[in-house]
């Protein structure tokens, strides 16, 4: 039996993930060109605002720089995210099956996602000592608080009434688990991921900027010390392009097992 899914399946799913990105990539191009425009016939200063063509040229300048420093940052993000994943998924079975942990965790963890964390980084340096392993951990930190919530409400939408006929039908909780709860699972739990992306990369550039010591987020600050707009604005897009790439990870992902489900 062929494995892959009917094609309409595919192209459905790449069109509802594609088609919001257009008007947003429509706007941004009008925006470059606006930018590009005002600057030149406006003689803004590089200094205050460079243009695009002068970024990118500051891009291709500093790529050397801009290399070193973005893989440190890229394996502080990517690092998070995963380690992150990795202590989620055991979690929030454990809270979902539990009934005395959800009422007592969940809450817990919805009001330390509320709570602004990221302010709370020079106490986490100085609890964990600096460096790429307390990124590391604050980066997952704050992802664990995001993607376990999602995670257990996924695991929590199966209705009693279908988990009943499960049991009628003598499945263990292991077969239950594997066949409905975790296939139920999966578009809240790709949501939460989704969700997650942005704030890790946020909060690995602001550990670097508390760091100051290496990645992206240092060498923008560096920069602005020195008023190296273009270059700060370089680094800007490579972070930009970094949670991007890990967004785009997750997209695919969710399209991999989204073809598998609907074989």
């Amino acid at each position: 039996m062929d494995d892959d899914p009917p094609k309409p399946v595919i192209k459905r799913y790449l069109r509802g993930q594609i088609r919001p990105l257009i008007p947003a990539l429509a706007w941004t191009a009008a925006l470059i060109v606006v930018w590009e425009s005002a600057g030149r016939i406006l003689g803004v200063h590089p200094d205050f605002l460079p243009t695009p063509s002068r970024i990118l040229l500051e891009w291709v300048r500093e790529s050397g720089r801009l290399r070193a420093h973005g893989i440190i940052t890229a394996a502080e993000v990517f690092g998070g995210f995963l380690l992150s994943l990795v202590l989620s998924i055991p979690a929030s079975i454990l809270v979902a099956l539990t009934p005395s942990l959800d009422r007592s965790l969940l809450p817990m963890m919805a009001a330390l996602r509320r709570a602004p964390l990221i302010a709370a980084t020079p106490l986490a340096f100085i609890w964990l000592g600096f460096g790429f392993r307390s990124i590391v951990l604050l980066a997952c930190l704050l992802s664990f608080l995001t993607l376990t919530p999602g995670f257990v409400e996924g695991l929590r939408s199966v209705s009693e009434n279908v988990l009943d006929l499960m049991r009628l039908a003598n499945l263990g909780p292991v077969s239950i688990f594997a066949r409905l709860r975790l296939p139920s699972c999966l578009p809240r739990a790709f949501a939460a991921m989704k969700t997650a992306v942005p704030l890790v990369v946020g909060v690995v550039v602001i550990g670097e900027f508390v760091d100051g010591q290496k990645g992206l987020g240092y060498l923008m600050l560096a920069a602005a010390f020195k008023l190296e707009t273009s270059l700060v604005f370089a680094a800007l897009a490579a972070v930009m392009l970094i949670g991007l790439i890990l967004y785009g990870a997750v997209v695919f992902a969710e399209l991999a097992l989204v073809r598998r489900r609907r074989t």
